[in-house]
């Protein structure tokens, strides 16, 4: 069974939507939540969140590794 996972790129930081400033990615202990959002991955492997409030993506600090 395949089992694609994300990681964390970089030290977790909290995040805000920059339209509506909405708390998107927030930092827990040795890792990061992403709250109410859709993620969006690319061909690259760069993920975003779609706020939940204003439907605006903001870049996570996570990456695609599968």
């Amino acid at each position: 069974m395949f089992r694609p996972t994300m990681r964390v790129e970089a030290a977790p930081a909290e995040k805000r939507c920059p339209a509506c400033r909405t708390k998107i990615v927030v930092p827990d202990g040795g890792g990061v939540v992403v709250r109410n959002a859709i993620l969006r991955v690319s061909e690259t492997g760069a993920t975003s969140a779609k706020c939940p409030r204003c439907k605006a993506w903001v870049e996570v600090p996570l990456r695609y590794s599968g």
